[in-house]
């Protein structure tokens, strides 16, 4: 299994927005694509610090999604509650309970 994760920043007078548009937008799509196993979003509403992780069988799953057309209108319509763009890393999942 393999974490995708985003780390960005959001404005902390958008934060309430931006966790209803994971909630509403974002973890219902890619809820449906192959080889999703969950995800969570973490916030710090003091400092607009936000970590979007989700849970993937494998690599090219998650790097499948990236290259939906999907994906980028999500992240275009996030641009507009963050300070900075979202940057993407993925991690091995070596353990999770």
């Amino acid at each position: 299994m393999i974490a995708r994760a985003a780390t960005l920043k959001v404005r902390t007078d958008r934060m309430d927005e931006i966790v209803q548009y994971y909630n509403d937008c974002i973890f219902p799509v890619v809820s449906q694509k192959q080889g999703f196993r969950g995800g969570c979003l973490l916030t710090d509403r003091k400092t607009g610090d936000c970590l979007a992780v989700g849970y993937w069988d494998a690599e090219d799953q998650a790097l499948a999604d990236e290259r939906d057309g999907q994906f980028k209108e999500r992240i275009s319509t996030i641009l507009e509650y963050v300070l900075s763009p979202p940057v993407w890393r993925i991690y091995d999942v070596s353990l999770k309970s």
